[in-house]
């Protein structure tokens, strides 16, 4: 696709404009949506992509790959605002964010790092050191999670 081309050479705007023609008609299919959805998700506008979700939501019914790419998004957009809110020390609101997210993904690592991370600011090592330590334990491999042990001490 050519505007994954223009993401890939860090030209974002170039990548969004050109899939905006495509999503603004009314008719534009779901996996248009998916695609625009991916491309504003790598750009960083959130707001974007939560008002691209609500349309695919709209849809109802997904394929196994959609749901999969659905589920990816949404997560991913709970996990940006969620970090922006926590940089901001909105922790109660950056918690609110995640919360209904983990409850139907409990074990999606993004969104538990980026709980780990409100329990930090918050000031509950404790509390982000478990969950790291259970990421450790599903992926002993997992490279940001062994990095804030670290940094936990």
């Amino acid at each position: 696709m050519v505007a994954s081309g223009w993401m890939d050479m860090n030209q974002p705007a170039r990548g969004v404009a050109l899939m905006r023609t495509f999503v603004e008609r009314s008719d534009a299919s779901l996996d248009t949506l998916i695609q625009y959805a991916k491309i504003l998700n790598r750009a960083g506008q959130n707001d974007d992509l939560a008002r691209i979700l609500a349309r695919i939501g709209a849809f109802g019914t997904y394929t196994d790959v959609q749901k999969v790419d659905v589920r990816y998004l949404r997560a991913s957009l709970a996990s940006h605002r969620a970090d922006d809110l926590r940089r901001r020390g909105k922790i109660e609101q950056a918690r609110a964010v995640l919360k209904p997210v983990l409850a139907e993904y409990p074990d999606d690592t993004d969104m538990l790092m980026a709980m780990a991370r409100v329990h930090e600011d918050a000031g509950e090592p404790d509390d982000a050191r478990a969950i790291y330590l259970g990421i450790l334990q599903r992926d002993p491999q997992n490279a940001a999670a062994k990095r804030a042990l670290e940094r936990l001490g």
